[in-house]
């Protein structure tokens, strides 16, 4: 999928930098079949922990296929809903752009929804890219952050922006501003909790953002240590 994208198009769609679009493709050649296995898992399977998931998932595959999972619809979403392995909605092709027929109802298979994930998680972190150029952040310390990030905390960046964009820009926000000692994680700082005595109504808003995705978050990197853990990599 990465290497079959438009550069060129995402720069000008994104309003991106050449240091940018060097950024964003660093970063998504760390996303492999185990952020996408343990993404989907996040989505759809109803554990908190990842070990129990996975072998939920596993039994699903085993008994019911591919076919199955691809059909799983949405159980709190309305319209549009969702449904698959990524619970992927027909906003899916208005992203990326290449995409072609009718959002989900076009995606026949269970690879073709993995590739919509993908090119979703493109949309995503071009976005945030994207943010970050309205912050009062340095572009070294959003590339230095961002390439370190381990592959779980990558999933989880990756998950909270697939659940709630808006969240997940809170999140990112605090992160790459934030210079504690030792420094905090992206998932970390999903959890931070001012005085609300003495904080203005931004904050007290960018804080309940971030704190409706904290379960999400831990359920992704219970995911992605299970998927870790028992895969030493995953493929397709």
């Amino acid at each position: 999928v990465i290497s079959s994208l438009d550069w060129t198009h995402i720069k000008s769609k994104y309003k991106l930098t050449d240091q940018s679009i060097l950024l964003l493709q660093t970063v998504l050649s760390k996303i492999d079949g185990s952020t996408l296995l343990a993404n989907s898992a996040t989505e759809i399977m109803p554990s908190f922990k990842g070990e129990d998931n996975l072998r939920m998932y596993d039994f699903l595959l085993q008994t019911a296929g591919k076919e199955f999972i691809r059909q799983i619809p949405s159980i709190a979403d309305t319209e549009p809903g969702s449904k698959g392995p990524f619970q992927l909605t027909d906003r899916v092709e208005v992203h990326v752009g290449r995409m072609s027929g009718s959002g989900v109802a076009s995606l026949n298979s269970f690879e073709a929804h993995a590739q919509a994930a993908m090119e979703l998680y493109v949309h995503n972190l071009a976005s945030a890219l994207t943010a970050t150029q309205k912050w009062s952040v340095d572009p070294l310390v959003v590339a230095k952050k961002m390439t370190e990030m381990s592959e779980t905390e990558l999933a989880s960046l990756v998950a909270a922006y697939h659940h709630r964009p808006r969240s997940a820009e809170a999140i990112l926000k605090v992160w790459l501003l934030d210079d504690s000692k030792p420094s905090k994680s992206f998932s970390e700082c999903a959890s931070i909790r001012g005085n609300s005595k003495t904080m203005t109504d931004a904050e007290k808003q960018s804080q309940d953002d971030r704190l409706r995705v904290v379960p999400y978050i831990a359920k992704t990197i219970a995911n992605h240590d299970a998927v870790s853990k028992n895969f030493k990599s995953v493929g397709e």
